[in-house]
C-alpha cells in the first residue's frame, strides 16, 4: 500500500496544511499595526523555532532522511488538524479579542464560553500540537528538538498572561478553578 503513495506526498500536504493555518490563524487581526500591549521577547523566538520546526519538518520529508511511516504520518496529521481546529475555534471565540501581544485593556473581556470555558489557553494547545504533529507527518524526528524549546516558551508566556489576567480581572480566579491551563 505504501508503494502507491508517493513519498513526498507528506511534506507537500503538511506544508498546504501549516500555510492554511498560518493565514487563517492571523487573518483579519489589526495588532501588527498597532503597538499597544507588551510585547514579550516570548514570542519572536516563539516564531522562530516554529518556523525552523516546520522548514526542518518539510525539508527532511521532501529530502528523504528517514522512510515515510504511514502510521506515524497519519498520526501527526491528526495532530497538525487537530492544531489547526483548536486554532480556528479558539479564533472564532476570541473575535475581535484576539491578540498577538499580551494585554487586558478597557476594550477586553475576559473570554469563559465556548473553548474557553474548558482550556484556558487553547491556542498555546494547538501551536504544542501542531509542533509535535508535524516532525511525525513528515517523518523528520530531527524537528522534535523543537519541541521543548516550544514547551519553556508556552510555559513562560503563559505565566505572563495569567499573570496580568488575573490582576486586571477579579473573576480569574474562579475561572482557574474551574478550568485546565493547556489540555
Amino acid at each position: 500500500m505504501t508503494e502507491l503513495i508517493p513519498a513526498s506526498w507528506a511534506p507537500v500536504a503538511l506544508m498546504v496544511l501549516l500555510l492554511a493555518h498560518r493565514f487563517g490563524a492571523h487573518s483579519g487581526g489589526s495588532d501588527f499595526e498597532k503597538s499597544q500591549g507588551e510585547r514579550s521577547w516570548t514570542t519572536p523566538v516563539f516564531v522562530v523555532t516554529h518556523v525552523s520546526m516546520v522548514f526542518l519538518s518539510i525539508t527532511g520529508g521532501w529530502m528523504g532522511w528517514h522512510e515515510l511511516s504511514l502510521p506515524v504520518s497519519i498520526v501527526g496529521f491528526v495532530l497538525v488538524l487537530a492544531g489547526v481546529v483548536i486554532t480556528r475555534v479558539a479564533r472564532k471565540t476570541l473575535a475581535e479579542h484576539f491578540s498577538i501581544f499580551l494585554k487586558a485593556d478597557d476594550s477586553h473581556e475576559l473570554i469563559t464560553d465556548g473553548v474557553y470555558g474548558r482550556i484556558r489557553h487553547p491556542l498555546y494547545t494547538a501551536e504544542l500540537l501542531i509542533q509535535l504533529g508535524a516532525p511525525l507527518a513528515a517523518c523528520t524526528p530531527e524537528a522534535l528538538i523543537f519541541l521543548p524549546i516550544g514547551i519553556v516558551l508556552v510555559s513562560l508566556r503563559v505565566a505572563t498572561e495569567e499573570k496580568l489576567l488575573g490582576e486586571r480581572y477579579p473573576e480569574y480566579a474562579a475561572y482557574v478553578a474551574r478550568t485546565r491551563r493547556l489540555i
